[in-house]
Order: structure tokens, then C-alpha cells, then sequence
């Protein structure tokens, strides 16, 4: 239990680290966000629980989520508000990270779903 915790503490303290200005902050920290809520799943499932299929569920879900997503934005065609193409609806960044978010509150429930949860909108917030 100490283990999971730890892993999950480890995610909300990347909520407030400093932002790095490569983009604006806020597009940037949801990019950080994005990556780290799969990462933290994962690790948790590999490093701390020992739950392989748990760590396969996920590889599933993340896999289904952006074929998913990457067929929609081939049907949606929807050019990007900096015309760097046309694939910019649904936000891939968004669909993965509300996929480790169900993915987590499905798997350790709703202590730790939430908080996915609201990460997981903060990106999709970034994202808009």
C-alpha cells in the first residue's frame, strides 16, 4: 500500500512543479500531464502491484483509445487553429489521458480515480 501511495503522490506533486516555457505553460504542463498518468499506471501495475495483467489491460486500452482516435480524426478532418494540419479533433492527448484515468479508477477505484480524472481534464483543458 506504502508502494502505491508513493507512486500516486509522486503525480500530484508533478502538478505543481514549475512550468517550463517551450510552449506556454499551460499547454506544456497538460503535455507533462498527458505522459505522466499512463507512466504512472504502468509503473504501478509493473513495479509496485506485480500485476501483469493489469499492465496488459492498460497496453489494451491505450491501444484501442488511439486507434479510436486516430479513425476519427481521419473522418472528422479538421484543420488544426495553427494550420499545421488537419487532424486536430478528437485531442489524442486528451482520449489517452482520460483512458489511464478510467483505467486507474477502474483498477484501484475511486480514491485514486478521481484525481486521474482531474488531471485528465486539465489536459483536455490545455488542449483548447
Amino acid at each position: 500500500m506504502l508502494k502505491r501511495s508513493f507512486t500516486f503522490l509522486l503525480l500530484f506533486f508533478s502538478l505543481s512543479a514549475p512550468p517550463t516555457y517551450a510552449k506556454s505553460s499551460l499547454e506544456k504542463s497538460g503535455d507533462i500531464i498527458h505522459l505522466l498518468l499512463p507512466a504512472t499506471a504502468l509503473s504501478t501495475t509493473l513495479f509496485i502491484e506485480d500485476d501483469y495483467e493489469g499492465s496488459w489491460q492498460l497496453i489494451k486500452t491505450g491501444v484501442v483509445s488511439r486507434v479510436a482516435v486516430e479513425g476519427l480524426k481521419f473522418a472528422v478532418d479538421k484543420d488544426r487553429p495553427d494550420s499545421s494540419g488537419n487532424d486536430s479533433f478528437p485531442s489524442g492527448h486528451t482520449a489517452d489521458s482520460f483512458a489511464a484515468a478510467t483505467f486507474i479508477q477502474q483498477r484501484y477505484g475511486w480514491k485514486w480515480g478521481v484525481p486521474a480524472y482531474i488531471a485528465a481534464t486539465f489536459v483536455g483543458y490545455s488542449r483548447v
